[in-house]
């Protein structure tokens, strides 16, 4: 049956483990949250905002956090991915990153914030 368009085939994208070669780059903008640099990831929504008043710590994020972090490819050539957070007096917490990443830069970036700065060793995984 054709779809609305007059396509007949529906292009499904499905959800992944986020891709290794992403995780320091993710791992490094909740670190700064962690340790409330707002402006090093150059805040354009006050991303400080939602995370100031949040009534628990955040911490640095765990290994388990790569398994309930998933991404999607999208048709911009990037990455949507979600990465929950964790707090010292919750655990995993019921905040999530949220973020668009492209790799050539590597660039992580969302309509609250940016983080360009990464080394170029983080393109390569290590």
């Amino acid at each position: 049956m054709p779809l609305a368009g007059g396509s007949s085939s529906l292009c499904v994208r499905m959800i992944e483990q986020v891709p290794q070669r992403f995780r320091a780059a993710l791992a490094a903008v909740v670190d700064r949250l962690v340790a409330r640099d707002f402006d090093s990831v150059v805040a354009r929504g006050g991303i400080g905002r939602w995370i100031r008043p949040y009534p628990a710590t955040l911490i640095a994020l765990p290994p388990q956090a790569w398994d309930r972090a998933d991404a999607v490819p999208i048709s911009t050539g990037g990455w949507s991915v979600r990465t929950p957070l964790w707090t010292e007096e919750e655990g995993r917490s019921d905040l999530t990153l949220t973020a668009t990443v492209y790799e050539s830069p590597l660039l992580v970036t969302n309509s609250t914030f940016s983080f360009f700065d990464a080394p170029t060793s983080l393109l390569m995984g290590a």
